[in-house]
């Protein structure tokens, strides 16, 4: 038999006998009620409990015996329509728990003396306290994983796992049993075109696709390739195009900043050996296969200005004739851009 000490479990009252709180009316939504519902309750506990009432000592109990489930009780607020009763507008504490209402025995200890009671309904006198029944608080669970029917169909909630997913309610017939497992990547995508659950390689994803029938699924697959781009950890560009043909290059833009581009792999931006050395070959639309004079490397570079001044940055730069390079020249005064011998 179970002994709860005082203070294990809250009890909860229908009346209240001392009138601290405010007496404004009780705005919407203030839940300071319990509306309470006679229920059809199988549990028969076994457990004796104290019943400690610190703030009002005289209605302590001890030893009590817990006998049976009689109602179940919901936090709720009241709206009192007219004509108003004669009783002061009590406002209690906002309740968030259901509570479960037990039978309870208690022994005939001291007993309690009359008490002048008020509430919304009115004062009187009351009398003759008898020990009745403890509210305790509760929760509605949801229904778990269970068998329905006789065949392997199962039905319920199931908890997440302790690594946090979600798991789900299926038949095992290792165990001949329904039981939580981890969901698994199978089915259709849902009405939003979703895919969700565990694939058994854990580095593929749940996505939509089409089964082997051409028909809607949920498939495991490998996680997409991100698009050409600069991989900043490596400085190398990588990733698909919107073409698969194409390749994923590094280039230079307007300014020197590096790009990555998607280009035709074959032939491509190279050192043309007919043309003694010079750079040829196909370019994306608006770039030229050029020498990058700081690699010394064919590139597809943007088009390349004379030589002159960078509108941003004021430094010389451009093209120039061979054996010749542009940088700043003229006098202190009179600073321009032009080809020199180096």
């Amino acid at each position: 038999m179970n002994r709860i000490r005082p203070g294990s479990l809250a009890l909860a009252a229908a009346l209240v006998l001392y009138a601290t709180s405010s007496t404004a009316q009780a705005p919407a939504g203030t839940l300071d009620h319990l509306l309470c519902f006679n229920v059809n309750d199988k549990l028969k506990p076994d457990a004796l409990v104290d019943l400690n009432t610190e703030l009002q000592p005289e209605f302590s109990r001890f030893g009590c015996r817990v006998v049976k489930p009689t109602k179940f009780c919901v936090p709720t607020t009241k709206r009192v329509l007219p004509p108003s009763p004669t009783g002061p507008p009590i406002v209690g504490q906002p309740l968030r728990d259901d509570y479960i209402c037990y039978l309870v025995r208690c022994p005939n200890d001291a007993p309690i003396p009359d008490k002048l009671v008020a509430d919304q309904f009115g004062r009187r006198q009351q009398e003759k306290f008898k020990p009745f029944e403890l509210c305790v608080p509760a929760r509605k669970d949801a229904p778990p994983c269970v068998q329905i029917g006789s065949g392997k169909q199962c039905g319920g909630v199931c908890p997440d796992d302790a690594a946090g997913n979600a798991t789900a309610c299926r038949y095992d017939d290792t165990l001949k049993a329904c039981t939580c497992a981890p969901d698994q990547c199978d089915g259709k995508p849902d009405k939003n075109g979703q895919c969700g659950g565990a694939c058994p390689d854990p580095a593929q994803f749940c996505r939509p696709g089409l089964d082997a029938a051409g028909k809607p699924a949920c498939l495991c697959k490998d996680p997409p390739t991100p698009p050409c781009s600069l991989n900043p950890a490596t400085g190398t560009c990588g990733g698909a195009c919107p073409n698969p043909a194409d390749a994923c290059v590094q280039i230079t833009v307007a300014g020197g900043a590096v790009t990555c581009t998607c280009q035709p792999p074959v032939p491509q931006c190279q050192p043309d050996t007919a043309a003694g050395g010079q750079c040829g070959g196909p370019c994306p639309p608006g770039l030229t296969c050029v020498l990058n004079p700081v690699i010394n490397k064919c590139r597809c570079e943007p088009p390349q200005q004379d030589c002159g001044a960078n509108t941003s940055t004021g430094q010389c730069g451009g093209l120039c004739p061979p054996n010749t390079i542009c940088r700043q020249n003229g006098t202190a005064t009179a600073p321009h851009c032009g080809c020199v011998t180096p």
